[in-house]
């Protein structure tokens, strides 16, 4: 039975049923079928890929023991090298990230997100299994923005950190192979001399575009085909061993722009030094290496659980609660590029 992502169409008259009797008249019966339809749902929640998370494969996860603390020790650092490091790790849900320069280890706060969805009981007792999966898109929808938000909010700020790096010989908005290579040289020319790659670039619809738009005077033949190819199969994947991501909150006037923008206080300047400029796209090192940076500590995995107070209403619904943090333990390992 899918419940999130691909919708129920076909159910069978168990799972009808299991439906149906969540709106019993028998409060026996009502209350033990709508637990049983929460642990269904929580189930189905935690298998379920509706927007697409955009930290996967980002941030490691670390499920956190109850009673561990929430630090992490700053041991990959060379000598000498300290006074170069800067971490930045989000406080609570939709706050500015915390900087931190100097110390042995970083602190990692963690805290509560939630979400709540309801629907109209008489669904239930139709069996409108249709009705309770578009209710759990919604629900769904919630976390994954929340956490999308602020962990690309974390990242940003630590990323804007190092400056921004750009193609000055650039045509205005048009995204540039120049401008991959200056982040790779770029990244490895941060303060500190630390040994970092760009292996993954997160860019905009409209920077992919200019990929595929790429005349013969910016790539030769052959490599305009392999774009066409690539393309075909299921994206552009990579450029110069980059791996090349679509970041819908990236662009003019979308969410995480604004944000940079913002940012940077009044003088935007700072973040397009080539006047023109119009767009960010962010550049990461996610080799995974023993010395990862990017930090996502669970203190308590997520899960859904029947709303009774609903039901004086006529209505009936879920609700459900995570906690969790995000940290970006080295600066150095993210970096912005403007066109």
């Amino acid at each position: 039975m899918k419940i999130l992502g691909t919708k129920a169409i076909q159910m069978n008259e168990e799972q009808k049923d299991l439906l149906r009797n969540t709106a019993s008249k028998d409060p026996e019966v009502m209350r033990e079928h709508r637990k049983a339809l929460a642990q269904t749902l929580d189930g189905a929640f935690k298998s379920a890929v509706l927007e697409e998370d955009t930290l996967d494969g980002v941030f490691q996860k670390i499920v956190v023991p109850n009673g561990a603390d929430t630090r992490f020790p700053i041991h990959f650092l060379e000598a000498g090298d300290e006074e170069d490091h800067i971490a930045f790790v989000m406080p609570k849900e939709g706050a500015i990230p915390n900087r931190f320069i100097e110390g042995d280890e970083v602190y990692v706060s963690t805290y509560e997100i939630a979400n709540s969805i309801d629907w109209p009981i008489r669904y239930a007792r139709d069996a409108r299994w249709d009705v309770v999966a578009d209710a759990m898109d919604v629900f769904y929808y919630g976390f994954t923005r929340k956490m999308n938000d602020d962990g690309w909010k974390t990242i940003i700020s630590s990323a804007v950190t190092n400056g921004a790096i750009t193609d000055s010989a650039a045509t205005s908005g048009y995204f540039t192979k120049k401008l991959v290579t200056n982040l790779q040289v770029g990244m490895k020319r941060f303060t500190g001399g630390r040994r970092t790659n760009v292996t993954d670039l997160f860019l905009s619809p409209e920077g992919l575009a200019d990929i595929r738009n790429w005349s013969s005077s910016d790539v030769d033949p052959d490599t305009r085909r392999e774009i066409f190819v690539g393309d075909s199969a299921g994206g552009i994947k990579n450029l110069f061993g980059v791996r090349l991501h679509e970041l819908h909150d990236l662009g003019v006037g979308q969410r995480y722009q604004t944000y940079i923008e913002s940012s940077s206080g009044p003088n935007k300047s700072a973040w397009f030094p080539t006047p023109g400029d119009q767009e960010f796209c962010i550049a990461m090192d996610l080799s995974n290496k023993p010395n990862y940076p990017f930090k996502m500590p669970v203190r308590e995995e997520l899960g859904v659980f029947d709303d009774e107070t609903m039901h004086r209403s006529a209505r009936m619904g879920v609700y459900g609660w995570m906690e969790l943090g995000f940290t970006v333990l080295d600066s150095r390992y993210a970096a912005i590029g403007t066109f």
